[in-house]
């Protein structure tokens, strides 16, 4: 949405930059876990629950709550929950993960950049559907801290380090800047879970497209776009081009290199997709074989 609103201006700027969000690849979920944790161990104490209110959205990025979620019970913090304003998890559901926890206290904070309205009024107003109100009911101690994400420090560094990485990303590369050939490249995932092991590009006509190898067998379809997308655009699924040595290869369009692209992933198991960001990387290619 922000792309199509600055396009109109393209005329205006030698280069426009999108950075990536502050949950962007799995390192930052660990990062995020542990800034908010460190931020709030005064409150990390036993009979405490330490809830963090989101925004919540109808979008697939909605997965990002349950996946910090499980980075921080991974990590040991049983009495931390996230729950949201507008989707899942819920209050309701929150609060009956409280309960079980056994906390007697609730300490609520906002898990938004900053404490605006929805952490003023949504999570500690004095209305009786704000979060602070339905915790009280339930008999819990409530203590509301009105801090958004952006005023930790660590917060702050990490928003810092990607402005700082996009700055310093190449530009967009396009078929039609490379010279026909093939070219063994390099392929950043946002997921661990989704890691491309080998990639061969081919560029043909001013049109790429590249065999990329996954590090083992978990997909059996990939589609470059969104899962949702996905979805409703079967004759566009990727079918698996081989397999060799335990890992699946696929053959895939490439629209141009360093950019942030969708790949979502049908799991054989599960038979569901998830939906990841991949970038095809230039820098292994000849400077020789590139045009302005």
């Amino acid at each position: 949405d922000v792309a199509e609103e600055v396009r109109k201006y393209i005329d205006k700027f030698d280069s426009f930059k999108i950075g990536k969000t502050l949950l962007a690849a799995d390192a930052d979920y660990d990062e995020v876990a542990g800034i908010i944790t460190e931020a709030t161990k005064d409150y990390d104490v036993e009979g405490t629950a330490v809830v963090f209110m989101g925004h919540g959205t109808e979008h697939t990025a909605n997965e990002t709550y349950a996946k910090l979620q499980a980075k921080l019970t991974a990590a040991g913090k049983t009495n931390y929950f996230i729950g949201t304003v507008e989707a899942e998890p819920s209050l309701e559901d929150v609060i009956g993960l409280v309960k079980e926890s056994g906390a007697t206290k609730v300490v609520l904070l906002p898990l938004m950049v900053v404490a605006g309205d929805h952490a003023n009024n949504d999570m500690a107003g004095d209305e009786e559907d704000s979060w602070k109100s339905e915790f009280t009911r339930e008999g819990f101690e409530v203590e509301c801290v009105l801090k958004g994400l952006g005023q930790y420090e660590g917060i702050q560094a990490l928003i810092v380090k990607h402005l700082a990485d996009t700055i310093a990303a190449p530009a967009e590369l396009y078929g039609s800047q490379i010279k026909d050939g093939t070219y063994d490249i390099k392929v950043e995932s946002s997921s661990s879970m989704f890691r491309i092991v080998d990639c061969k590009l081919t560029v043909e006509g001013g049109k790429m497209s590249a065999v990329i190898t996954l590090s083992g067998t978990g997909f059996e379809k990939l589609y470059m776009g969104t899962g949702e997308q996905a979805e409703s655009d079967e004759p566009n699924h990727i079918e698996i081009f081989e397999t060799n040595d335990g890992q699946n290869s696929f053959v895939v369009p490439v629209e141009a290199l360093n950019k942030e692209l969708d790949c979502a992933g049908l799991s054989a198991r599960k038979q569901t997709w998830s939906d990841h960001k991949i970038v095809f990387k230039s820098d292994l290619i000849s400077k020789d074989d590139i045009s302005e």
